[in-house]
């Protein structure tokens, strides 16, 4: 398996944007303004697998990557996969659900927003708060 993945496009500068979208940056409405900053990948295997064109944020990627392979999973890989059900891309301020509809972060519907303060509480206790790590959730 071969994965190829950036960080993000290319910098561009404003006025290319504004030619593309034919309009000014600050009048972009949340869905253009979340799509670019979105980055392409690509999955490639040497054995017989599904083709696939799918989106979603780049926090769900090594548990994608590991579900697709038949690899082992850890209990917060198989919550990532679940949050990624029914939110599949959370970017920059804002999450689109499985839907298709965009959500400013700081106006959620109730159930996205326990959702991503699950998900925060997770990636907290993940990276910061190293002496009280949840057994047995990471590994």
């Amino acid at each position: 398996m071969l994965i190829i993945f950036g960080d993000h496009y290319p910098n561009v500068e404003e006025a290319f944007y504004e030619e593309l979208y034919g309009k000014k940056i600050e009048d972009l409405d949340l869905e253009e303004t979340q799509l670019r900053d979105q980055t392409p990948y690509i999955i490639w295997t040497n054995y017989e697998s599904e083709s696939v064109q799918e989106n979603m944020s780049a926090n769900y990627l090594g548990a994608y990557i590991l579900e697709k392979a038949g690899l082992s999973m850890s209990k917060y890989d198989k919550f990532l996969l679940q949050l990624k059900k029914e939110i599949p891309i959370i970017g920059m301020g804002a999450i689109e659900d499985n839907n298709g509809k965009w959500f400013d972060m700081n106006s959620l519907p109730q159930k996205y927003a326990e959702l991503i303060n699950n998900y925060k509480i997770l990636q907290y206790n993940k990276i910061k708060d190293r002496k009280n790590i949840c057994k047995g959730i990471f590994s």
